[in-house]
């Protein structure tokens, strides 16, 4: 016995795409939808915590996250580029602090290596 079947799935919108979609990627805003590769060139992911990802997160296509953007309106759409910048915040702090901690503790190491006239430490040999 033969049966014609009629599906439907879901089509990345990226015109020189195309492709069966798996994971959907809609616009919060427009709902356009990009497959996982495409997300990556054609839009925004904003996550919904600092430390963390998952159900909850954002994604708005390049044109309406820059229409959002511009006029500041879409409440939902601020918080979650808050959210982003305080995470660009933190890493850059971060950063920051790495980098100085290493200053200080070169500082240390030659601080030490001249207390001891020279001798090389013996813990740091082992690092």
């Amino acid at each position: 016995m033969k049966k014609t079947i009629t599906i439907e799935i879901d089509c990345c919108d990226v015109e020189s795409c195309g492709r069966e979609v798996s994971a959907r990627y809609p616009c919060m805003n427009c709902g356009v939808v990009h497959c996982h590769n495409c997300r990556k060139t054609q839009g925004v992911v904003y996550n919904h915590r600092i430390y963390g990802c998952g159900t909850g997160d954002a994604y708005y296509c390049n044109a309406c996250d820059a229409l959002l953007r511009k006029q500041g309106a879409d409440v939902l759409h601020n918080a979650y580029t808050s959210l982003g910048k305080i995470r660009k915040e933190i890493d850059e702090f971060v950063i920051s602090m790495e980098q100085r901690a290493s200053i200080v503790e070169d500082v240390i190491k030659k601080l030490n290596y001249a207390r001891e006239g020279g001798k090389e430490n013996e813990h740091d040999n082992n690092n």
